[in-house]
């Protein structure tokens, strides 16, 4: 039984089964730039939203990558994002929004042939560890290689392959891999969805105020990762 409860964890881990993308808006503000954030936000209620949007709109969650050539000099396997934050409220913990955001992020990186890596800079929390070694346990993922075979980051030039050099992080990072999910027909109907929820929710803004909102909500993306995880 406790095996058969494991199991359907993990399933429910892989498919994101906790999460109605109906309910959520998904803004992604720099597709197809060397950074990338995908911000979840709660939209405010209809009848509030000219008085109450940019006081009660509230970040679900969001992730930063960013191209490891133009963040660290190095390629780690081209073309390597990695994640240099993520964070979910803490009121939406445990729901699976921090998976589907690191879902998100595969598969607009895998519409490109691009692969995804944990934080190679500032190193990687406890609980993106964790997220990173499911993946790398789940079979779901692919290991990326260069042109030499190589599907390790080299942090002291210990091969020729200039391929696989990576600066070397300032504290411990959770892989030193470059992934791409093999199959993300499951994630597009979700980023598909919930990216048509904010734009349908955009023209219920007046028009002078949307370029404002989208601001406001990578803004507040960054100082709710600054307060949820440094305190400030």
């Amino acid at each position: 039984m406790k095996v058969q409860k494991i199991h359907e964890n993990f399933r429910r881990f892989l498919l994101n089964e906790n999460i109605d993308p109906n309910d959520v808006c998904m803004y992604h503000h720099g597709v197809g730039k060397q950074t990338q954030r995908i911000i979840l936000y709660k939209p405010v209620q209809d009848s509030d939203i000219q008085s109450r949007l940019f006081l009660d709109t509230v970040i679900i969650g969001a992730v930063r990558i960013d191209n490891t050539q133009a963040e660290l000099d190095t390629p780690c396997i081209p073309e390597t994002f990695q994640i240099s934050s993520i964070f979910t409220h803490q009121d939406y913990e445990g729901q699976g929004f921090q998976k589907l955001l690191m879902d998100c992020a595969f598969y607009v990186l895998g519409q490109q042939g691009k692969g995804l890596t944990s934080d190679q800079d500032h190193g990687t929390t406890p609980a993106a560890t964790r997220a990173w070694r499911k993946i790398d346990a789940s079979g779901e993922y692919e290991k990326r290689k260069t042109a030499q075979g190589n599907d390790e980051f080299d942090y002291n030039n210990r091969t020729h392959d200039p391929d696989d050099d990576c600066n070397l992080p300032r504290d411990i990072t959770a892989v030193s891999t470059s992934y791409k999910k093999n199959d993300t027909s499951n994630i597009q109907p979700q980023y598909d969805k919930m990216n048509a929820n904010h734009e349908q929710y955009l023209k219920k803004i007046d028009r002078v105020d949307r370029s404002a909102f989208r601001t406001m909500l990578v803004n507040k993306s960054i100082s709710d990762f600054t307060r949820r995880y440094h305190g400030l």
